[in-house]
């Protein structure tokens, strides 16, 4: 009987039958592909990365002396997880700007070969290949900065601040008063701090040099807190001048799911392009003669100069700081933050000190389509830094937040935006991702007017994470992905 009736239901001539079928094979399609971009696929694929890069913090590890351990690996709620060595300037990450090198961990200069590159195993699996060819662009060009500082001089700028004491000239091109005959390089400081106060220092004696920037590359650090792959959370951070990765490793601890933060991430680049070399073009010798030319970070800069260009001119206005928001002295003029920027730096970051200065508050519709691409552009070159099996969950988070009605934070500072070479400064609040970028004249040596602007300083910072204690808002974080 069942059978005449599942037949009777299958006859040709039956329209509510056929459609019954039609309606079910649909349900059916629908069902396999909401199979195939369930979560778990992409949970996968985290938990699967965060395995590798945990089997080589692991491999490392073993590798390491006894000796060494202690320097190497620390309780993943220890203080220098999240803290620096000097808490005067940039309390967490002071050996991204050299000011207080080495930071917590093992310095690669200690590290025998095995150890090298076991290290370099776990940046290179940790990060995409972008991302790690970047990491090595920076530490690398620890040379070309000392050879520069090595031919640079500071005569022209005391010459400057003799001849022009009262001056606030935009560069230093702009007030030597002899034309060169030849190349040179004049060498600049710039913003310090101290407890009490923030001040501006031209004259940077010593510099450096060859000598002083092998040293710094010899304190590039690696540390690891908790036990990888323990169960329980985990991280690592790699620091030294103009960079600082840091990897969060945290497990659901009800599901036991792999969470991975990828934030706070610092990158910088001096020079941002580099100059005409003053050796022999013949000459090998130099690592300057082999990269003159060469850029580095030229996207960010070009795309966040660009995003501002088609903001509409009022916005742009509203959301302008000028140089008289920052601490002057004779003879150039300051009129980006100092090297510290404003909030990113700090342990914890506090948004409202950007209300301090001038800035914005608006929705993603008071922006065109071609704003919001540069925008995205900017931040593709960190997003794209990470590994794809996280990068792309921030990727979407920046998407979602970019999308018609979103609430956007924008502040900027400098000179022509038309300019890339140019001082520049912008900070941008996406979403609860906050990137501080900073192109200035300060701690340079100087060569083209055209690009005075050469050092750069930027950090990404992700609001929703707290890096200070990652488990409190694992759940909050989750729920904000869930809902935007």
């Amino acid at each position: 009987m069942q059978t005449v009736k599942l037949f009777s239901f299958c006859k040709p001539d039956s329209k509510s039958s056929l459609l019954a079928i039609l309606s079910l094979i649909l349900l059916m399609i629908s069902c396999e592909e909401k199979a195939a971009k369930r979560p778990g696929d992409a949970g996968l694929a985290v938990q699967l990365y965060a395995d590798e890069v945990a089997q080589a913090a692991q491999a490392l590890i073993k590798l390491t002396p006894a000796q060494q351990r202690d320097s190497l690996v620390y309780p993943f709620d220890s203080d220098e997880r999240v803290e620096g060595k000097e808490t005067d300037r940039t309390p967490s990450f002071c050996a991204v700007l050299a000011w207080c090198l080495p930071g917590w961990g093992l310095q690669v200069g200690d590290l025998n070969q095995e150890q090298l590159v076991a290290m370099h195993k776990m940046l290179n699996l940790a990060l995409s290949p972008g991302g790690y060819q970047t990491l090595l662009a920076v530490i690398n060009r620890q040379r070309i900065i000392g050879e520069m500082e090595d031919v640079s001089e500071s005569q022209t700028i005391r010459d400057a601040m003799h001849n022009h004491p009262h001056d606030h000239a935009s560069s230093i091109f702009d007030l030597v008063e002899d034309e060169p005959d030849s190349l040179f390089y004049p060498s600049l400081a710039g913003g310090k701090k101290t407890d009490t106060s923030a001040f501006v220092k031209w004259i940077w004696d010593p510099i450096p040099g060859l000598k002083g920037r092998w040293k710094q590359f010899n304190q590039y650090t690696l540390a690891i807190f908790g036990e990888p792959d323990s169960g329980g959370e985990w991280g690592f951070r790699f620091e030294g001048h103009h960079i600082t990765v840091n990897m969060t490793f945290v497990p659901d601890p009800t599901t036991g799911a792999i969470k991975v933060h990828a934030t706070p991430l610092f990158f910088g680049a001096f020079p941002l392009v580099i100059p005409a070399s003053p050796y022999a073009k013949t000459d090998p010798a130099p690592q300057w003669n082999w990269e003159k030319g060469q850029l580095m970070m030229f996207s960010v800069a070009h795309h966040l100069r660009q995003f501002w260009l088609a903001v509409p001119e009022t916005l742009r206005d509203q959301a302008f700081i000028s140089s008289e928001s920052f601490p002057q002295t004779p003879p150039l003029e300051v009129d980006t933050p100092l090297p510290f920027m404003i909030s990113s730096l700090d342990p914890s970051v506090d948004t409202s000190r950007i209300k301090s200065y001038p800035h914005i508050e608006i929705r993603t519709d008071e922006l065109t389509a071609e704003a919001r691409w540069h925008l995205k552009q900017a931040y593709l070159f960190y997003l794209g830094a990470m590994n794809p099996n996280i990068g792309t969950g921030y990727v979407a988070r920046l998407d979602q937040a970019l999308a018609p009605g979103q609430p956007l934070t924008l502040s900027w500072a400098g000179k022509s935006l038309e300019v890339v070479g140019s001082h520049h400064y912008s900070y941008v609040v996406v979403g609860s991702l906050l990137l501080e970028f900073l192109q200035s004249n300060q701690f340079v040596v100087q060569h083209n007017p055209e690009v005075t602007g050469n050092h750069l300083h930027s950090m990404l910072r992700d609001l929703s994470f707290d890096w200070m204690d990652p488990m409190q808002k694992h759940h909050v974080e989750d729920h904000l992905q869930t809902v935007q």
